[in-house]
Parts: structure tokens; sequence; C-alpha cells
């Protein structure tokens, strides 16, 4: 698809929300209950759950309420964004909402009970069936950010005397389980001991049982492992799910590739926004003061190293009046330093969040970046260096530009690598430290080798 296609799908796509928004806004106020629900009925799910964004809160839950049927709306309600999910919930009765929130994953249907206040959240669980609402407290009472609070409990598993006949029998009356990609096979006593897909299933000798063509190699993951975890197990074994196990490795439940996606992207959001020196609440806040007070320290930070060039420019501007060319110099080994060193620490903050280094894992990690660091720093400095000489013909400028890029970008190494250690060792994220803090500190460092460097060949040129 040319840029111009796909720009006019985006046009289109565009014009169609416009209309859809108008029409449903005309139908609602006119009480053209018929109408309104025929169209919501032909909207998919994802497309209408973007529309209701466009209307006021009560308006969105008027709207909500017309779809008439449950399946649909309980698609609907999963892919509206948290504020309608809440409004939703909390202005409806439990009678209008539970047969919709029935028609949801168990996973999904606790985190929409986890999204309201104890009160309201006690008044839906006490409506719903004994059997539900025991799925729900199991499911709640894991953290929203591990496996068990990711997991649903809708799970393939079946015993390992099963034969293969009696098992793809049991998958046709699977119809109300969310997704099925695996079947789990457990011991008497519920433990996980093997795992196959349905494709093999199907392949297999029918009168085979479970325990014979079952592969016993399988990936789990505890009900308290982090969801980094959980994401970085789906992702390197190619994963469509993976079984969660309590201590004694009785399945529990399962973590499905989509809200690992979910997960994933979150983790990618947040990861971004702390680069930046702020955090996700940020998103929700609407008072300018409450965002102040969020940006207000790294913003010092970057205020702090600014003054702190400015005045190492200062105290050596007296050496080097003959000099101030040098200062032409300045954003390129700036830039070139604070680019490299934030890449570093981007790189060792990512790999300190999830893995435990060892010192001696830790030292060849910096050994590594130094390396590279001479061999870039060489290249660049050798590059610039060459260029000054055509430029101005000035033999200490071309050391001075050349030196201080290698000897900076050596720095920026031996600081990107060394600041989140350390901020590990203090208990604070590393990956603070790939912001505004690792700029301050190669911008100072920086400045104040490259006017040592200069002054220190221009005392040797007798300058």
């Amino acid at each position: 698809m040319t840029i111009e296609e796909r720009l006019s799908s985006q046009e289109f796509g565009k014009k169609r929300h416009h209309r859809l928004v108008e029409t449903i806004d005309r139908l609602l106020h006119m009480n053209a209950t018929a109408n309104l629900q025929k169209l919501l009925m032909r909207i998919i799910p994802a497309d209408l759950a973007k529309v209701m964004e466009s209307f006021p809160g009560d308006e969105a839950r008027e709207i909500f309420m017309q779809i008439p049927d449950v399946l649909h709306a309980a698609q609907v309600l999963k892919e509206l964004p948290v504020f309608l999910q809440q409004t939703i919930l909390s202005e409806s009765s439990p009678i209008e909402v539970l047969p919709i929130l029935e028609k949801l994953a168990p996973d999904t249907r606790a985190d929409l009970i986890a999204l309201l206040e104890p009160e309201l959240a006690s008044r839906y669980l006490g409506k719903m069936d004994i059997k539900i609402q025991r799925d729900l407290k199991s499911l709640m009472q894991h953290a929203p950010d591990t496996a068990g609070g990711l997991m649903t409990s809708q799970f393939f598993a079946l015993p390992e005397a099963t034969t293969v006949a009696e098992a793809i029998e049991s998958v046709r009356g699977l119809a109300a389980y969310e997704m099925v990609f695996y079947l789990y096979v457990v011991d008497a006593d519920g433990r996980l001991t093997g795992v196959s897909s349905l494709r093999q299933l199907l392949l297999a000798n029918p009168d085979s049982t479970l325990e014979r063509m079952m592969n016993k190699k399988v990936v789990k993951v505890r009900a308290d492992a982090p969801q980094s975890e959980v994401a970085d197990v789906v992702g390197r074994y190619r994963l469509l799910a993976v079984p969660v196990v309590d201590d004694a490795g009785v399945i529990l439940g399962l973590v499905t590739v989509d809200d690992v996606m979910d997960v994933m992207e979150q983790e990618t959001t947040d990861e971004l926004l702390k680069v930046a020196g702020t955090s996700s609440s940020e998103i929700d806040v609407l008072s300018p003061w409450r965002i102040v007070r969020i940006r207000l320290p790294w913003m010092m930070a970057s205020f702090a190293g600014g003054l702190m060039c400015s005045l190492i420019v200062n105290y050596f501007d007296h050496d080097l009046t003959r000099a101030l060319i040098l200062t032409a110099f300045l954003p390129l080994i700036l830039g070139l330093s604070g680019t490299f060193g934030t890449v570093i620490a981007t790189v060792v903050s990512r790999t300190l969040s999830s893995d435990a280094l060892s010192m001696a894992q830790y030292v060849t990690l910096v050994w590594r970046e130094v390396r590279t660091a001479v061999m870039m720093g060489g290249l660049y400095g050798a590059l610039a260096g060459m260029i000054s000489w055509l430029a101005f013909q000035d033999s200490v400028l071309t050391r001075t530009v050349g030196a201080s890029i290698l000897v900076n970008m050596i720095l920026a190494a031996l600081i990107a690598t060394g600041l989140p250690s350390l901020f590990r060792r203090f208990g604070v994220d590393p990956s603070k430290a790939q912001g505004p803090i690792v700029v301050m500190v190669l911008d100072a460092v920086g400045v104040t080798a490259y006017f040592f460097i200069a002054t220190l060949f221009q005392q040797q040129a007798g300058g």
C-alpha cells in the first residue's frame, strides 16, 4: 500500500467514525430504539468501543445498554477504556450487567470487578453464581502484575489415562471457552505432567493414552512470577499460552498471548515515559500543578546539568581566549558522547532489570562497552580531527577535537554502565538512569574533559 493509499484509507476511517457518531447521537436523542439497536449490532465491537469514547460517560452507558445481544455487549465492554468500564459498572445495577459479565473470560471478569469500589464489588459478587464467585475470588487474590493476576482459569486439562478419542470428544464441549490452544495433562493430584497441541491430538492414535503421546517437557510459570517473566517465556518459546502452577505443580490457569501483548505494550509505554522523566500516571492527570510536581525533579536535573556546563566553560574561558573556536565543536562532542552513553545506559538498565548479573558478568559487560567506545571514539575522533584540520589548519585544535571525542566516548561507556548499577545497588529502578540523570552527568563530565584536554594541548604548544 502506497503512502497516498494509506492516507486515503485513514481519511475514510475518520469520516466513517464521524458519521457513526452523528448517526448514533441522532438515533439516541430521537428515541429510535429499534433502529439504534440494529445499527449497534452491525458495528464491530472494537469499532463501537472507539465510537463510544466520543460520548460523555452517561450517554456512552445509555448506548451500551441498548446493545441487544449480551455476547456482543460483552465484547464491546472488553474493548472500552477503563474510565468507561468503570462508568458502566458503577452506574448500572448488577442485575443489568451480570448477564454480560458472565459472557466474559474469567480473567477479564476479574479485572473489571477489581475496578470497582469494595462495596460495589461485593454487590456484584453477591449476585453471581457460587462457582463464579469462587473463581473470581481465587483470581483476585493474586497481585495484578504477576502470572496469577494475568491468568484465566479456563484451561483444557485431562487425566493421563484419558484416551486420545476421549480427549477429542471432550474438545467438542469447550465452545464456551475463550481460547483453546493446548491440551494439558495432569496426574491424579492435578499436577501438570505434560502438554499436547490440538494438532498432535488429532494426528495421534485414537486408542493411545495421553500419557503415551504427550510432551513431558512443559514450559510453565509459577503464580507469583512477575509479568515481565511471563512475557519473556512466551516470547522465548513462541507460545500461544503458558500454564500457571502453584508451589506443588498443580495447574491453576494459563496466560494467553493476547494478555502478554497487552503487558508488553504497557511496559514499553512505561519504559519510554521513564526515559522521558515522567510516569504513566501523568496521562490521567489534569491539573497543571500535579504535572509540575511529577516533571520538576527530572527537569531540575537537566537545569543543573546545563548550569554546571556553563560554569565549567566560564572557568576555562580565561585560559582559552585564543581558542574560542573550540566552542563550535562542543555540540558535536557532547552529542556523540550523550547519544552513545544513553544507548548503553538503556541496554544496561534493561539487562539489570530482567537479570541478576554476577560481578564477573558485569565486568565483562563494562569491558565490552569500553572496547566498543575505543573503536567508535577512535573512528569519529579521526574523522572530526581531519575535518577540523581542513577547516582551520590548527594542529592544536585537531588534536584536541580528536582526543576529546575518544576520551569522552570512553567516559560515556564507564558512566553509562556504572550509573544503572549504582541505582540498583541503592534500590532505585535502573531505568531511571536512562533519562535526564545520565545526560546531565555526561554533559558535565564531557565539557570538563574537553576543555581540560584543550588547555593541556595549548600549554604543551606553548600557547
